[in-house]
Order: structure tokens, then C-alpha cells, then sequence
């Protein structure tokens, strides 16, 4: 009877030491994801200010250039089509050839940079998340290690 009470008192010790480790690691881990998302905030407002700018900039010279290139593509099917009307006789003599020669280029190149833009981008983001993330798991196998 002496051993029983024993026993039961060192459970229920065992059992609220359990209780305060897992609510510690719950505090740890909630601390820990907040800090992580706070720096991915950070990052991602940096970001924002840094691109805000840049990206207006290449829509407004994007769309200006495209349509200054249609202006030109017009151009040069007429032009190229009155030389194709001079030069040629048949269905494809006029703006129907040179539109046709003209698309089949287009379609070159961008088949070309569609490969050209399937490789590897070299540029790296969020570099400081990416770096505390695996200082973490260092971290976190010496510990495992040390538990061993």
C-alpha cells in the first residue's frame, strides 16, 4: 500500500511535468512562427518598395513599346507586300505573303525565347528567410544529436 502511494504521486509529478513541457513548446513554437512570419513580412514589404516602382515603369514601356511595334509591323506588312506585289505573281503576292513571312518570324522567336525562358532563373529571394531557415535545422539536428 506504501509503494502504491508512491507510485501514484511520482505519476502524477511525471504527468504535470509533461504538461508544463508541452505548453512551453507550444509557447516556443508559437514564438518561433511569429518571429518567422514577421521576418517574412518584413522581407516582403522590402520587397514591394524596391519593385513598386520598377514594375510601373515596365508596364507603362511595355505597353508603349508594343503598340509603337504593332505601328511598325502594320507598316512593314504594306511596305513588305507592295515589294511581294512587284516581285510575285499568285495567291501569296501582296500583304497575305508578307503577313505570312512576317508571322512565321515572329513565331521563330518567340519559339526561341520560350526555351530560352523554360532554364533556370539564377536570381534568389527572401535570402534572410532562407538562411534563418537553415540555421534552424542545423540548430535543430545538433540538438536531436545531443539527445541521442
Amino acid at each position: 500500500m506504501f509503494s502504491n502511494s508512491s507510485t501514484s504521486s511520482k505519476e502524477g509529478h511525471d504527468s504535470s511535468g509533461l504538461k508544463e513541457e508541452v505548453v512551453s513548446f507550444s509557447k516556443s513554437t508559437g514564438a518561433y512562427l511569429s518571429a518567422r512570419s514577421e521576418l517574412f513580412g518584413i522581407e516582403a514589404r522590402e520587397a514591394g518598395v524596391v519593385y513598386k516602382g520598377k514594375i510601373t515603369s515596365l508596364v507603362i514601356a511595355g505597353l508603349t513599346l508594343a503598340l509603337g511595334y504593332v505601328m511598325l509591323l502594320v507598316v512593314a506588312i504594306a511596305l513588305l507586300g507592295e515589294l511581294f506585289v512587284q516581285k510575285f505573281t499568285g495567291p501569296l503576292a501582296g500583304w497575305i505573303g508578307s503577313a505570312l513571312a512576317l508571322g512565321g518570324l515572329h513565331l521563330l522567336i518567340g519559339v526561341i525565347f520560350l526555351r530560352k525562358s523554360r532554364k533556370g532563373s539564377s536570381v534568389s529571394l527572401f535570402e534572410s528567410t532562407r538562411a534563418e531557415w537553415h540555421k534552424d535545422q542545423q540548430w535543430l539536428s545538433q540538438n536531436s544529436k545531443r539527445e541521442s
